[in-house]
């Protein structure tokens, strides 16, 4: 086998990200790994421009599971946990937060 073809059959394994990020309007934001994140009003108020008892008091569960993120409010409106995506925009109220690995 020439050099071409051993290259051409190595494998480059996947990277799977150690955690997320869900950013805040102000850039901060909160690591999310396998465990799993509660956010509502406590985290939300200080963005909000409007009335903060809008917001839950746990809003959503953000969470890793195997290598996808996933958000969780059904406890709120019975719908099944979403699947997250790399710079995905999460809306709460009037507050906008992203979502990255």
């Amino acid at each position: 086998m020439s050099k071409s073809e051993d290259e051409a059959k190595t494998e480059i394994p996947l990277t799977i990200p150690a955690y997320g990020k869900l950013v805040f309007p102000d850039q901060n934001y909160y690591e999310i790994d396998n465990a799993k994140r509660f956010v509502g009003r406590a985290d939300l108020k200080k963005y909000t421009n409007r009335d903060p008892n809008h917001i839950a008091r746990f809003q959503f569960i953000i969470y890793k599971k195997g290598e996808n993120f996933f958000l969780d409010h059904s406890h709120m409106d019975g719908t099944a946990p979403l699947q997250l995506e790399n710079g995905q925009v999460i809306r709460v109220s009037d507050v906008e937060m992203k979502f990255e690995v």
